[in-house]
């Protein structure tokens, strides 16, 4: 599958319209500036001097956190109940 018919396909199955929302996906769809923001962190050491679970506090630039928070409160509840 192309990159195109990727992207097409993601943009059509977005949840509803908001702009924060867009912005979100917009961010969170383009490798590049996810790993430009992501490289400020050195997460591998934290985790690795933390035991493997790290608790980061404005992690995400704000408008970044209110979409994927957006996106979450989309997710129906059921999907968050163990599977056991």
């Amino acid at each position: 599958m192309s990159f195109e018919m990727t992207k097409r396909r993601r943009s059509s199955q977005r949840p509803s319209d908001s702009p924060v929302l867009n912005t979100f996906l917009s961010w969170s769809e383009s490798y590049k500036k996810v790993s430009k923001w992501f490289a400020r962190y050195d997460l591998e050491k934290e985790l690795d001097r933390n035991d493997g679970l790290v608790q980061l506090t404005d992690f995400l630039p704000t408008h970044i956190a209110e979409g994927a928070l957006q996106v979450l409160q989309q997710v129906p509840e059921v999907s968050f109940r163990s599977k056991q």
